[in-house]
């Protein structure tokens, strides 16, 4: 048979190519094995760690997502009190007087019934009573 450019014929020549394929293949496969037992180790130590982070941000978020449910429930509450202030601070002199007390309040209860009192005996007087029942 002929020999090749370093002297081997073709077959010998196949034959150390196979093995150097075999031998870099064994090299791979080691690689890749301690790289996956590698990412393995670190995915066991990662997982408490992004468990223990995934719960935070769902704790943050329902905690957040619950402070403004309150918060936009309770300011609609607030906000004709804070108008309120705000015209007080702005017009004083507008703010409303006290009530009347309780005698003034009786005083023109008392006052109201004896008007309508009058009234009515005036009514009676001038009206006859025939035209009354008719």
């Amino acid at each position: 048979m002929g020999k090749g450019e370093n002297g081997m014929n073709a077959s010998e020549e196949a034959e150390q190519l196979e093995h150097k394929v075999d031998t870099l293949r064994e090299d791979l496969d080691g690689l890749v094995g301690e790289l996956d037992r590698r990412r393995h180790a670190l995915g066991r130590q990662l997982k408490p760690i992004a468990l223990i982070a995934a719960g935070v941000a769902a704790a943050v978020g329902i905690g957040l997502a619950l402070w403004f449910r309150h918060r936009r429930r309770t300011r609609p509450k607030l906000a004709p009190f804070a108008e309120a202030l705000r015209r007080m601070r702005a017009h004083p002199e507008q703010v409303a007087n006290a009530s009347p007390s309780i005698a003034k309040k009786t005083a023109a209860a008392a006052l109201t019934t004896l008007a309508s009192l009058a009234v009515r005996r005036a009514f009676t007087a001038a009206v006859p009573e025939r035209s009354r029942k008719e």
